[in-house]
């Protein structure tokens, strides 16, 4: 084979390649409804799908070896602390690769005041569909229609517009006692 013709081939095996992984990061389709799903947070309460209808939730898949997840943390913890007074439901779900001794330290130590949601069996990642790099972030209404879906990290700003779309005006006063962690000391129960 020329060298003109090995170069040729791998220009085209490069561009290929970029042309897949620009494909997978690209925001997809979210699911159409919020699946109806049972999560278990880290402190072993049972929260199911159908209760969060009323509220817009942002659902992220997350792992605690995930460069881009743990730099969204802050963001987060902004957007459920300016948004959560309104409505907004913001649940992390650590992939199933993920300890959970480790995902209940590592939220203890940033003090993430979202619910955070193990799935050790991978069944709510694919009742979302093809979770295949994280973070992937979803974005339901209040009625649980899909609106956004995120592969890789989010622009935080356009987040928080798309969030306030879907916001009633004045601040709902709701009850997220049973949707947030129970303060520091979370346990697996």
């Amino acid at each position: 084979m020329n060298n003109s013709l090995r170069s040729w081939l791998i220009a085209l095996s490069w561009a290929a390649l970029a042309i897949v992984l620009a494909m997978r990061f690209m925001p997809g389709e979210p699911p159409p409804q919020l699946p109806a799903v049972t999560l278990t947070t880290i402190e072993g309460r049972q929260l199911d799908a159908a209760a969060l209808r009323g509220h817009p939730v942002l659902v992220t898949f997350w792992s605690i070896t995930c460069g881009p997840c743990l730099h969204e943390i802050p963001d987060l913890i902004d957007l459920h602390r300016e948004l959560a007074p309104q409505g907004l439901i913001i649940l992390a779900i650590a992939m199933p690769y993920d300890p959970p001794d480790r995902v209940l330290a590592l939220a203890r130590e940033r003090q993430l005041p979202y619910s955070i949601v193990l799935d050790p069996m991978g069944k709510t990642g694919t009742a979302f569909g093809e979770i295949d790099a994280t973070p992937t972030t979803f974005l339901f209404d209040a009625e649980g229609r899909g609106v956004k879906r995120i592969v890789g990290g989010m622009n935080v700003g356009r987040m928080r517009k798309a969030i306030l779309t879907l916001l009633p005006s004045a601040p709902q006063h709701t009850d997220h006692a049973a949707l947030t962690p129970a303060g520091p000391a979370h346990a697996l129960d």
